[in-house]
C-alpha cells in the first residue's frame, strides 16, 4: 500500500494536541513494515499553507522506517487557518504522485481538529477517484 497521512497543524489544535497526534502517527508507523514490496508512507502538515519543506513523499524513505520515523519527528507545529481542501489537492497533486506505485492501493488518513476554510468536497473527490 501506498499510505498518506494529512495532519492539521493550525493553531487551533494546540501543542499538547498536536503532541498526541504526532505520538498516535509514532506509534501507528511503527507497527509497518516499510518496505517496497510492503508499505511505503508519506506524510504532510498543513494550516493555511502545506508545509513543503518537512513532506515526506512516498519515496522518500521506501526500505527505512528508522529515517521515516527521523523525519517525521522533526516535523514542527506552528502556523494559523486551517485549508483542508488545500492541503488533500497537494495531497492529490504531488504525495500521491511522487513515488506513486501502480500495483499499490492508496489510502490517505487526514487527521484535523475541525471545519476548514476552504472547499474540502471536490478535493476529497479527487482523492477517492485516485485511490
Amino acid at each position: 500500500m501506498d499510505f498518506i497521512v494529512v495532519l492539521d497543524s493550525s493553531s487551533s489544535v494546540g501543542r499538547p494536541n498536536w503532541r498526541k497526534m504526532k505520538k498516535f502517527v509514532r506509534d501507528f508507523l511503527d507497527d509497518f513494515t516499510v518496505r517496497d514490496e510492503f508499505a511505503r508512507f508519506g506524510i504532510v502538515r498543513y494550516n493555511r499553507v502545506v508545509d513543503t519543506r518537512t513532506q515526506i513523499l512516498l519515496s522518500a524513505y521506501p526500505n527505512d522506517l528508522a529515517g521515516l520515523l527521523a523525519a517525521f519527528d522533526r516535523m514542527p507545529y506552528n502556523g494559523s487557518g486551517t485549508k483542508t481542501g488545500n492541503a488533500l489537492n497537494h495531497t492529490a497533486d504531488v504525495l500521491m504522485t511522487s513515488g506513486h506505485r501502480e500495483e499499490a492501493r492508496d489510502i490517505v488518513l487526514l487527521i484535523t481538529d475541525g471545519a476548514s476554510s476552504d472547499d474540502v468536497a471536490v478535493p476529497a473527490q479527487r482523492i477517492t477517484l485516485r485511490s
